[in-house]
């Protein structure tokens, strides 16, 4: 392992660090770079949460994946910055590491750029699948092998110590990352509008619940009066597969001008359809956009969850129960059709009457 002049760097502020041999410790670095894409990626949830309003719970693995790249995209930026106002990043100061210029003074931001983007490359394949497993190994072996990767010939990368009460600020550091994703997954659960609810405001706290929960109700949707209106265009071609689909005609009851109550109702017969919608995303949504607006609703409640299972649970039968001082209960009545549990009524052949009647009402 090399050692630097101190000679030609006297009087440096940094001098002190090149009495510090080059450090390799591949596990070290590989987890406060790990700590440091944590942190990336609690910022790129954030502004998918707040900003673009996407469900960060609900991500498939092309979101997922999308989503680690776009961390590695703000480490791009973000880590050459940070080496040169600070000769570290969140991740390496845990473990007291410093990257800096071979005359120990901080890299530049185009000089840190350059080393972040070698780094996309050489050591993580840019994220393409496999490949990246690869570059990650050969950097590993590089490392283990304490010899120089290709994007440090040019700085020296130094560490303070190696004491233990290092590992344990890294593991609470790394805890406080995932907590940070899981409050914001239960901050998006607060509906925009909270209290005493105008219809206006009803309808937004729904259709706010609706977008985040990916539940549609085919082409309509509700308008600021509580209203349901087409949202596609009229010349769209619109796949409806339950023919029988009745929108629920919501009704609300007014105390002082604010809703005191919601109600809607749904009656088919004879309808000569094989299957029939529960309406369980209408219940939920509705249950939802009311219900949470009271002041029972807290950042960390379970009162969202505890709502969608006590629905989903009784979609067959009718059924009450009360959640932060609202009512909330259905009757229905089938004949003709028997739950199958898969959110739908399936006909029974041996019936020739086939009736679904359903009233659900939310009340204060």
């Amino acid at each position: 392992m090399d050692k630097f002049d101190l000679q030609a760097i006297n009087g440096h502020e940094d001098a002190e660090i090149a009495t510090v041999s080059q450090m390799f410790h591949p596990w070290r670095r590989f987890f406060a770079r790990t700590l440091d894409l944590s942190i990336y990626n609690v910022l790129w949830a954030a502004f998918l949460a707040f900003a673009l309003n996407v469900n960060i719970m609900a991500r498939d693995t092309g979101g997922n994946f999308l989503d680690s790249c776009i961390a590695l995209l703000i480490m791009l930026f973000i880590e050459p910055l940070l080496l040169k106002l600070y000769g570290t990043t969140p991740g390496k100061a845990v473990f007291g590491i410093r990257v800096v210029s071979h005359y120990c003074g901080k890299l530049s931001y185009g000089e840190g750029l350059w080393r972040t983007w070698c780094i996309l490359g050489r050591g993580f394949g840019y994220n393409i699948p496999i490949y990246s497993l690869v570059r990650l190994w050969k950097s590993y072996k590089l490392c283990s092998g304490n010899e120089e990767q290709p994007w440090d010939e040019d700085v020296i990368y130094t560490i303070k110590d190696k004491k233990w009460h290092r590992t344990a600020i890294y593991i609470l550091a790394f805890a406080v990352t995932v907590a940070a994703t899981v409050t914001i997954s239960f901050a998006q659960m607060i509906p925009p509008n909270s209290g005493n609810l105008t219809i206006a405001q009803f309808v937004e706290n729904h259709n706010y619940y609706a977008n985040h929960l990916g539940l549609e109700f085919g082409r309509w949707n509700l308008d600021e009066r509580g209203e349901w209106i087409e949202t596609i265009d009229e010349n769209a071609i619109w796949l409806d597969f339950f023919g029988n689909y009745v929108k629920p005609n919501i009704q609300y009851t007014l105390r002082e001008g604010f809703v005191h109550g919601v109600v809607f109702q749904v009656k088919i017969e004879n309808a000569d359809v094989v299957w029939m919608s529960t309406y369980e995303s209408q219940m939920t949504i509705a249950a939802l956009a009311f219900v949470c607006a009271q002041n029972e609703m807290r950042l960390f409640s379970g009162l969202p969850s505890r709502i969608s299972d006590r629905i989903s649970s009784n979609l067959s039968q009718s059924y009450r129960f009360d959640e932060a001082g609202v009512v909330i209960e259905w009757e229905i009545e089938t004949r003709g059709y028997q739950d199958l549990q898969a959110d739908v009524f399936w006909a029974n052949d041996e019936s020739g009457e086939r009736y679904f009647s359903l009233q659900f009402s939310l009340t204060k």
